[in-house]
């Protein structure tokens, strides 16, 4: 069950994404990113660490990442949904799709459909095609009732300011956009997931 939602793809998506975000404030994030592409997971989280208590996004989702696999820490699901948290908080589609993975699974919190379609939901609608696709897939596991809480939650988090500069960070959507984008992300399911 816990690969349900997983594919490798992620990974890639995942790294490339952070890499291609960065800016040149933020060097230490790219030596954190050469560590780990030379396979020195150790040096990557030392470098991404004080980045991501700082608030650092790509960073939050680099450890994040690196606890949800077990690369250079010990492997830790609960450090990984706290790392993804923050960097969902601020508006980040990925991290918005794997704490809806690791909530879709049951992996480091308990599984909660509602919180993983609402997580999806605001990630499709920042352009996460991996989220996009998801939501066929989770509707598909909830009742009507645990849907239409979805949808209120994921409207009432998308409607709040993303905080940083990114590009795929949520935006506010109205009613008629959001079921808009839910049609469109039904239509677009693959059963991949």
């Amino acid at each position: 069950r816990q690969g349900m939602f997983f594919t490798m793809k992620r990974i890639a998506v995942v790294l490339a994404v952070l890499v291609a975000a960065m800016t040149p404030a933020q060097a230490d994030f790219a030596a954190g990113f050469a560590a780990y592409s030379r396979g020195d997971y150790q040096a990557a989280v030392s470098e991404w660490r004080t980045l991501a208590e700082q608030g650092d996004i790509k960073s939050q989702v680099g450890l994040g990442f690196m606890h949800e696999k077990g690369l250079g820490v010990p492997q830790d699901f609960t450090k990984a949904v706290r790392w993804y948290r923050q960097a969902a908080d601020q508006g980040d589609g990925i991290a918005q799709y794997n704490l809806g993975v690791m909530y879709g699974n049951g992996t480091g919190v308990l599984q909660d459909y509602v919180e993983a379609h609402k997580l999806f939901s605001v990630a499709a609608t920042g352009g996460n095609e991996d989220a996009k696709n998801s939501l066929g897939y989770i509707e598909k596991l909830m009742t009507s009732s645990q849907l239409a809480q979805s949808k209120r939650n994921s409207l009432e988090l998308a409607a709040k300011p993303a905080a940083g500069t990114q590009d795929i960070a949520a935006k506010p959507i109205t009613r008629s956009e959001e079921r808009r984008v839910g049609k469109e992300c039904r239509s677009r399911w693959s059963p991949e997931h």
